[in-house]
């Protein structure tokens, strides 16, 4: 669930976890003042010592360290934190809605929605349940039903910047482009300082071309949010759509050091390498991905074009370029033309021209089933070179 973890996402932005007074004793309230600074989870851990807790203190110590420990993103610990708070006080929304993000963190799916459940159980007014079981839809592609939750929290509470922000990027997969920046324009109305808000826009903005609009918005969620590392992505390939490459790699690289664990970054870095014809750096990025996911077919498929295609010709390595055009095949089923294409063109330049043959007519029949008619005549050409033993130009 990679546009932000759900309970960091719901932390930082919602104002939902707004703390509210019960502490008498100074180190409760200084750790509530600094619950998401870096040090709450040690000052709640003090305040846990103090003896004077009643139990709705003891019950709001323990949730709120669970939330400095979500905020910190140990999950398994919050979620021992808010276990202990409902032992206390089993009656709290709130704690169950939160238990329930940091269960849904560690992919723990069916115990999340019941937690969900129960705090929607215990008040249904309130909405941030709503957004998380939409949240969850959303990622499982259930835009439609996702939406419908987003309605309910929008419902109980209109001034929920997070449920609109969640809202349009459902409207957005639907291709209600219109309607996915409405939703982002009223969530950036509520909170003008949601950087996800922001980037989101610019996504859209993005994929109806306007890509000045949405540079616009990507450097508006910057300046909010320097270490927004997807958004240093997503700006990268907008000027990569724009033909900004150099611009484009300066974002990469910047998303690459905020998120080194992002298969997705060192994909478009290693991309846009190959297009300024940085061959060598292009095919580390590409394994790089891959050590990350080794199911990123895309580029295992760009990995096995740059071994047999790169310059200088030292780098080649057409066994291992035969080997990752394989993979990708195989990882999309045979479905991808490019895939084919590629695999195609290896076994060409390795002289196995009846493999090349057998391929490269998957890959025409494939384009003709989907109904593109430029990639069919473009492939037939390539299809015709094989059958005649030769190499098509270019590779």
């Amino acid at each position: 669930m990679r546009i932000c973890t759900l309970a960091l996402l719901l932390l930082l932005v919602l104002g939902t976890h707004s703390t509210a007074a019960i502490f008498e004793e100074d180190i409760c309230l200084q750790a509530e003042k600094e619950l998401y600074s870096g040090r709450g989870i040690h000052l709640f851990t003090e305040c846990l010592k103090v003896p004077e807790l009643n139990k709705l203190e003891m019950a709001y110590a323990y949730y709120c360290r669970g939330l400095a420990y979500a905020y910190a993103r140990e999950y398994y610990k919050s979620i021992v934190d808010f276990d202990m708070s409902i032992i206390i006080n089993p009656y709290s929304s709130l704690v169950y809605s939160d238990r329930g993000n940091s269960y849904f963190e560690i992919g723990e799916s069916e115990q999340a929605i019941a937690d969900w459940n129960k705090a929607i159980l215990l008040d249904p007014g309130n909405p941030h349940p709503y957004v998380s079981m939409g949240y969850d839809h959303y990622l499982k592609k259930e835009y439609v039903q996702a939406i419908e939750f987003f309605n309910t929290a929008i419902k109980y509470n209109p001034k929920y910047a997070l449920a609109y922000n969640n809202r349009g990027l459902a409207y957005h997969a639907l291709g209600e482009y219109i309607k996915a920046i409405a939703d982002y324009n009223e969530a950036i109305l509520i909170d003008p300082m949601l950087a996800w808000a922001y980037n989101n826009r610019g996504g859209t903005y993005s994929k109806i071309e306007k890509y000045q609009q949405a540079l616009s918005d990507y450097n508006k969620a910057i300046k909010i949010n320097p270490r927004l590392g997807r958004t240093y992505n997503n700006r990268g390939l907008t000027h990569a759509r724009m033909g900004q490459h150099q611009q484009a790699l300066t974002d990469f690289s910047k998303a690459v050091e905020l998120e080194s664990d992002n298969s997705e970054v060192y994909y478009n870095r290693g991309l846009t390498y190959n297009i300024l014809g940085n061959h060598q750096k292009a095919i580390q990025d590409y394994i790089m991905a891959i050590r990350i996911d080794p199911k990123l077919s895309k580029a295992h498929n760009n990995l096995a074009f740059t071994y047999a295609t790169a310059n200088p010709p030292q780098l080649r390595n057409m066994e291992e370029a035969l080997s990752h055009a394989v993979i990708a095949v195989q990882l999309t089923l045979g479905e991808d033309c490019a895939s084919l294409d590629t695999l195609a063109s290896v076994y060409a330049m390795t002289g196995l021209f009846d493999m090349a043959v057998e391929v490269g007519q998957q890959a025409v029949n494939l384009a003709n089933r989907n109904g593109n008619i430029k990639e069919t005549k473009r492939l037939e050409q390539s299809l015709e070179l094989y059958k005649s033993g030769i190499t098509p130009s270019g590779l």
